[in-house]
C-alpha cells in the first residue's frame, strides 16, 4: 500500500511551479526593455591607452579604458574650454547634442562625460564613446574610393543626422561637415561626431566685440539665427578645404 499518510499533502500539491512560461517571458521582456543607469565616470578611474589616430588634428584625443566595466572611451581634451564664454556655449551645445542623441543612438556620437573641472593647467575633456572603425575620411584614404552602394548608404545615414539637428526646436547645424566628421562604430554602422573643432571657434568668435552680442549664445550653440536656414552654406564643405582634419 503507497497512499499517503493521514495528514500528508497530495503528490500534486507539493510541487508548484514557481513560475508559468507566459509570466517568465514577461519578466524577461521586462528586464531587456528596462533603461539602464549610466554609471557617472571620473576622470581619475580612466587609463590612457594611446593616442587616437587623426589628420591634421587640432585637439588631443586619447583612447581610454575604464578597468571596472573594460569599456573604451575617446577623451577629446580642449585647451582653453574653461573659459567661461567658452564652457557655457559648449554646454549648452552638449546638452542639445545628448538630447538629440539619446533619441536618435544609431545616427550620432554619444557623449558620455564632460570634465569641466580639472586641476590648473589641465585642458577641458570631453569623453565621447569609441568608434573602433575610424572615420570615413581615413576610410577613403585606406581605399582609395567606396562603391556606391556603400557611399550610399553612408549618406542617407548623415543625410539623417543632418535632419535630426536642422528638425530640432530652435534648429541647429553642425557647421562642420566632412569626411572626417562620419565615424563609423563596431557594426560598420556610420554616425555623425560633434565637430567640437569649428564649434570652439565659433564660441571665440561670437565672444568677441561685435562678434554678435546677446545673440552670440544661441549661435554658438548651434542654433540657426532668425529661423534662416543655412545648410548648403554652412553644411557643405569648405571650397578648396582638404577632406581630413581632426574627428572632433
Amino acid at each position: 500500500d503507497v497512499s499517503p499518510a493521514p495528514g500528508a499533502a497530495e503528490p500534486h500539491q507539493q510541487r508548484q511551479p514557481t513560475s508559468s512560461p507566459e509570466r517568465l517571458e514577461k519578466l524577461s521582456a521586462r528586464s531587456v526593455n528596462k533603461p539602464k543607469q549610466c554609471q557617472k565616470l571620473r576622470l581619475d578611474s580612466l587609463v590612457y591607452v594611446s593616442a587616437c589616430p587623426q589628420r591634421h588634428g587640432h585637439f588631443a584625443m586619447k583612447k581610454m579604458l575604464h578597468p571596472p566595466t573594460l569599456e573604451l572611451f575617446c577623451l577629446l581634451e580642449l585647451p582653453g574650454g574653461n573659459q567661461q564664454h567658452v564652457r557655457a556655449a559648449l554646454q549648452e551645445w552638449l546638452r542639445r547634442w545628448c538630447s538629440l542623441q539619446a533619441e536618435h543612438p544609431e545616427l550620432l556620437v554619444a557623449v558620455r562625460e564632460a570634465f569641466w573641472t580639472v586641476p590648473q593647467g589641465y585642458p577641458v575633456g570631453i569623453l565621447c564613446e569609441y568608434m573602433p572603425l575610424g572615420s570615413l575620411d581615413e576610410l577613403v584614404h585606406a581605399c582609395g574610393g567606396l562603391p556606391e552602394e556603400a557611399m550610399r548608404e553612408i549618406a542617407q545615414a548623415v543625410l539623417e543626422a543632418l535632419a535630426v539637428l536642422h528638425s530640432a526646436k530652435p534648429p541647429i547645424v553642425h557647421a562642420h561637415l566632412k569626411a572626417s566628421q562620419v565615424l563609423f562604430n563596431s557594426r560598420g554602422r556610420p554616425r555623425l561626431t560633434l565637430g567640437i573643432a569649428q564649434r570652439m571657434k565659433l564660441c571665440q568668435v561670437w565672444a568677441l566685440p561685435g562678434g554678435g552680442g546677446a545673440g552670440g549664445g544661441d549661435a554658438a550653440a548651434g542654433a540657426i539665427p532668425g529661423g534662416v536656414a543655412r545648410g548648403s552654406a554652412v553644411e557643405a564643405e569648405p571650397e578648396g578645404s582638404e577632406i581630413g582634419r581632426a574627428h572632433v
